[in-house]
């Protein structure tokens, strides 16, 4: 495996995960429930769980890649 993909993903590198965004049902703020492993990041193919303050939604979100990953 190389060095920064998980799984055999053909995606590398880790991710930024925002800590707050727009809820889509009422367009509150919904704040990160999830945390990374300890010692390691987020990656592409990683969810991610939100929950709006307001209306109390919860949001599971596929974290995705941009770009397509190099051929494999």
């Amino acid at each position: 495996m190389a060095l920064g993909t998980r799984g055999g993903s053909p995606y590398s590198g880790f991710m930024d995960v925002p800590t707050e965004i727009t809820c889509v049902e009422c367009g509150g703020t919904a704040g990160l429930l999830s945390a990374p492993p300890p010692d390691d990041d987020f990656y592409p193919g990683d969810v991610v769980a939100y929950v709006c303050a307001d209306c109390e939604h919860r949001f599971d979100i596929v974290l995705d890649d941009m770009e397509p990953p190099d051929e494999v």
